[in-house]
């Protein structure tokens, strides 16, 4: 089966002053002019082979590895001269945008009195990308947010004459940090999801404010023109009718043998998972520095770190060791646990109310699910 992917050949052309190298340019391009590259499954096998080869940072199991590929393949990229591709990297406002306009058959002279993408930033306002006066000098040099970079995606593909399916709108009740996003992003967000340049992260939320990766570019790129790597967000939340939902709640521990937690999070339903192969992710959201502490053994004495953010996974043969049966999450008491960057106890009031965020995964589905637990302060046993 062959994948159309539409490149412009100005792809090449692109970002030459950046701290990683490109592929030189094609000096014979005529600026605007396109080309259809048909790819066929042996030929992307290929170039996937050729990236995981040359990049030590890049796996097969990756999933932005045929996007990269693709566009490695072509010219328009390359990684850095010590065999990676950082794909985790930063891309900035004026890298990203002089792609995507370079992709569009642009091709603009770098100037030598001033910023090399200045030409590239005028176009880009010239064609729509970008609002007239958006983007100031100063900040050509910081990095884009997904936010920003999904509304030039978007409006990339309606100068191409593609426009969001009408019900987009409809996407809203997928993404659940939708309300979250400012308002000046919104229709984008939603216009990108619902043609498939963007399918945020698996807990369903975008996270519009974070800064877009170099893999996350070079995809929405990619799928500006190539209909075969966008995805639909609705193959995520269209459900898994085997997914089992857990029953949480918070245990107040007054008595033996559990008397040194404050609480716990317990899954009361925990006999449905068993040997089942789900994993319960527990972490403070409300007071993210009980997520590290520093406990005291009380044999020898001494301190050491320790990670609060605890996985489990509930399977027959460990319930013996878990008391009571369904654990997940235990808050110690802080008598024994310090603050690593204070090194004190932590400092909390009586009554005040703590909020967790649950990850509950079967490997095909993930879900989150946030539990409010309240402090109440008591004496130990233990001093």
């Amino acid at each position: 089966m062959k994948r159309k992917m539409i490149l412009f050949l100005s792809l090449a052309l692109i970002l030459t002053s950046m701290d990683f190298t490109y592929a030189a340019p094609i000096d014979d391009v005529v600026s605007g002019i396109n080309r259809i590259i048909d790819i066929t499954d042996d030929m992307l096998q290929k170039l996937i082979e050729n990236v995981v080869r040359k990049f030590k940072d890049i796996g097969i199991e990756d999933w932005f590895v045929s996007t990269v590929a693709k566009l490695v393949g072509l010219g328009g990229i390359d990684g850095y001269d010590d065999g990676t591709f950082r794909p985790k990297n930063t891309i900035t406002k004026a890298e990203f945008t002089k792609i995507v306009v370079g992709s569009l058959g642009f091709k603009e002279e770098e100037p030598k009195d001033k910023h090399w993408a200045t030409d590239y930033m005028k176009k880009a306002e010239e064609i729509g990308l970008i609002d007239k006066g958006e983007y100031q000098l100063k900040d050509y040099n910081v990095p884009i947010t997904r936010n920003e970079a999904v509304k030039i995606a978007v409006r990339a593909c309606e100068y191409l004459g593609e426009n969001a399916p009408a019900n987009y709108q409809g996407y809203k009740d997928y993404i659940k940090d939708y309300n979250s996003i400012p308002a000046k992003y919104k229709d984008y967000v939603l216009k990108g999801t619902a043609i498939g340049l963007i399918d945020g992260y698996d807990d369903s939320t975008f996270r519009g404010n974070n800064n877009l990766t170099r893999a996350e570019g070079a995809t929405i790129i990619v799928r500006i023109f190539d209909k075969s790597e966008r995805v639909d967000i609705m193959d995520k939340v269209k459900g898994d009718d085997d997914f089992i939902e857990p029953k949480l709640y918070v245990r107040q521990t007054t008595e033996w043998p559990h008397f040194f937690n404050y609480f716990e999070i317990i899954v009361d339903n925990y006999m449905d998972y068993l040997d089942k192969n789900y994993t319960f992710k527990t972490e403070c959201i409300s007071h993210p520095e009980l997520n590290t502490r520093l406990v005291k053994d009380i044999f020898k004495g001494d301190y050491f770190e320790v990670d609060q953010i605890r996985k489990y996974t509930i399977e027959s043969s460990k319930l013996e060791f878990q008391i009571p049966m369904g654990k997940i999450y235990e808050l110690y008491s802080f008598r024994l646990d310090l603050n690593p960057k204070t090194k004190k106890p932590y400092e909390l009031k009586d009554g005040e109310k703590l909020l967790y965020k649950v990850t509950v995964s079967n490997g095909k589905t993930t879900k989150t699910y946030e539990v409010e637990a309240e402090f109440r302060n008591k004496k130990f046993l233990v001093e």
